[in-house]
């Protein structure tokens, strides 16, 4: 943890929610600290590194970052189907109520 800050894991242990958290290699010490502090208190976390990355992988390598959201992603054990609902003429997705 950076120097000065406190972490307070408390309120994170009672989460019973499945979470992931992404890093990536390249990140500094300090970040890779707090990913490991916050892996420690969710009960059910997953750590995923991006390869190659550092802290903003969302701007330098956004399709990685779409690639292990997808693949990480609860629903996938019980489906591979990724696709989008059809837009409307008006726009908005046909599977959306309106």
């Amino acid at each position: 943890m950076a120097a000065g800050l406190q972490f307070d894991s408390v309120p994170y242990r009672a989460l019973g929610i499945p979470s992931m958290l992404l890093f990536g290699e390249r990140s500094t010490p300090g970040q890779k600290s707090v990913v490991a502090a916050v892996h420690a208190a969710l009960p059910q976390s997953t750590v995923v590194a991006l390869p190659g990355q550092a802290h903003a992988a969302q701007i330098t390598a956004p399709d990685l970052l779409a690639d292990a959201l997808i693949r990480h992603h609860p629903w996938q054990a019980a489906s591979r189907d990724c696709s989008v609902p059809a837009a409307t003429a008006s726009g908005a997705a046909s599977s959306l109520p309106t």
